[in-house]
């Protein structure tokens, strides 16, 4: 049995619509966006003052494989107050050259590379490990694989020029940070 209510004997269409003139006005007003209406305080939505990522800014993991993956630089990059904890990781698809003495990810189909992971807290942050990065390399989406097994959604800095800049090679820490404490 058919459902016996007016739409079925009289749909609305274009033809029996009412125009907007013959339209009632209560409906008019109810259909105004949120950016028109009037706040109770008479302006719109204001994020409390302690809210550090008003901006929509999500954290995000990070994924380092060169010099960033010592935390004390990564505080100086960063300038945070205290030593952040960086957890091991990996990623899947990406190998390490060299351009001069720095480290670049290039693709490469299933190879594994080791670094740290660090989950970036506010946007500013990302703008102070790009500026650090340099146009030489840009930011590339990547999953990560945390050390306690968890796999999550994050960011690395890969290669942004040509291959024939970078050299067969590997990145070591620690001649790194001799290298700093000699300049």
């Amino acid at each position: 049995m058919e459902p016996n209510n007016d739409e079925t004997k009289h749909p609305l269409t274009n033809k029996n619509r009412p125009s907007a003139e013959e339209a009632d006005p209560m409906d008019t007003d109810q259909m105004l966006s949120l950016t028109n209406r009037n706040f109770p305080s008479g302006r719109a939505f204001e994020p409390p003052p302690d809210r550090e990522n008003s901006h929509g800014f999500r954290p995000q993991y990070f994924f380092f494989y060169g010099s960033l993956i010592d935390a004390r630089q990564l505080r100086k990059i960063l300038q945070l107050q205290k030593t952040p904890v960086l957890q091991c990781a990996s990623i899947v698809g990406w190998d390490i050259m060299l351009w001069g003495q720095y480290p670049a990810l290039i693709f490469k189909a299933d190879t594994v590379t080791y670094g740290m992971a660090y989950e970036v807290q506010k946007e500013e942050h990302v703008e102070y490990l790009m500026r650090y990065e340099t146009d030489a390399y840009r930011v590339n989406g990547c999953e990560i694989k945390l050390a306690d097994g968890r796999e999550v959604g994050g960011k690395t800095f890969v290669w942004n020029a040509g291959k024939e800049l970078l050299k067969e090679g590997s990145f070591d820490l620690k001649d790194w940070q001799m290298e700093q404490l000699e300049k």
